[in-house]
Formats: C-alpha cells, structure tokens, sequence
C-alpha cells in the first residue's frame, strides 16, 4: 500500500513539474504608496490585470519599501509612477513616467500581443 501512494506521489510530482508556464510579457509598475497619482493609477492598473488576465504577467513594487526600492534602483527609476513593459524574452520594449489612462495601456500591450503571435 505504502508503495502505491509514493508511486502516485511521484507521478502527481511529476507531472506538476512538467507543466511549466510559458514566458508571458510583462508589466512592471514602479509607483509608491504615498503618491497621488500612484494612488489614481491603481484602478487602472486593476482593470488592466483582470483584462489581460492569463495572458500578461504583472508586477507591482512601492518604492517604499525594501523590495519596491531595490527594484526601482535596478531600472534606474527617476520618476514615479513608472510602467515599464517587458516582452516574454525579458527586453524592455516600452517604458511610461506619466498617467497613461486603460485604453493607452490595453493598446501598448495588444500591439505587443499581436508581434508576437509573428
């Protein structure tokens, strides 16, 4: 019997491991919690991730914090919000330090979408 689960276990792990996901773009949001304009950005950011659920990877970092302030060194961030979009190989391909409204977003990303289904 203790044979049969760790079989199953190990084919159950197996598979898992198997599975793996598919490089998807990015979107990477660099903004603070303390921001205005950050703040009005949020429920765009939300709609656009509920949209392109699946399909677009998102990241969020607050500058203030530890994390949100070591990623905001490393893509050399000056101004804040700042969306930074990444296509699946990891190159940036698009970068915005002003309010882009859903359908500037959604246009960036479908474009994107389309050049590389290429």
């Amino acid at each position: 019997m203790k044979k049969i689960i760790f079989i199953a276990l190990f084919i159950i792990f197996v598979v898992g491991c198997s599975k793996k996901e598919a490089p998807k773009p990015t979107l990477l949001e660099i903004m603070s919690s303390s921001c205005s304009m950050c703040k009005e950005m949020k429920p765009i950011i939300a709609k656009v991730q509920e949209k392109y659920e699946g399909m677009i990877s998102f990241l969020i970092y607050d500058t203030d914090t530890t994390a949100g302030a070591e990623q905001a060194n490393l893509y050399a961030i000056k101004k804040i919000p700042t969306l930074i979009f990444i296509d699946k190989q990891g190159n940036e391909y698009f970068r915005s330090t002003s309010k882009l409204n859903e359908d500037m977003i959604s246009a960036i990303l479908n474009t994107q979408l389309k050049n590389e289904k290429k």
